[in-house]
């Protein structure tokens, strides 16, 4: 009687941290477009895909700290295939924690890195903002998002 208990409390644990199949499409699509227009250079593009209290945040420190968080150039950008690390869901909120190969450009000498960013639902996955991990757990930076404490 134990291990049944055990074994659905573990099936219910792990149904509570996966997506379905709209949320995953819609955030598929969504980073996506978001790992094409950092790719790209596409500034305006890159800047709307953040979350809302991240570029709030750099605005209110001014035009150069601004354009210094945001400034994408081709030269550096994600691979092409980031994977999920992990999934924090409450409620309609959803965070998903994603790490993803930074490929240098041809012409440098850098190393391959590795990057993290966090893509935010708080419709239940109908639309996705992103935040660098750097941001998600600097608590200086929009500090009225609740992050998950599920991410690590």
């Amino acid at each position: 009687m134990k291990t049944v208990f055990t074994i659905l409390f573990l099936t219910l644990v792990i149904a509570a941290c996966s997506l379905n199949a709209r949320q995953e499409a819609s955030l598929s699509e969504s980073t996506t477009n978001y790992i094409e227009a950092r790719k790209a250079g596409a500034l305006l593009a890159y800047v709307s895909m953040q979350h809302p209290e991240v570029v709030k945040h750099y605005k209110s420190k001014g035009d150069s700290a601004f354009v210094k968080k945001f400034n994408v150039e081709p030269k550096d950008y994600f691979s092409e295939d980031p994977f999920i690390k992990q999934i924090a869901e409450k409620g309609s909120r959803i965070h998903v924690l994603y790490e993803a190969k930074v490929i240098p450009s041809e012409w440098e000498q850098a190393e391959e890195e590795v990057r993290k960013f966090v893509a935010i639902s708080e419709n239940n996955g109908k639309s996705w903002f992103y935040m660098d991990w750097s941001d998600y757990v600097d608590k200086s930076v929009a500090p009225d998002f609740e992050r998950m404490a599920e991410l690590k």
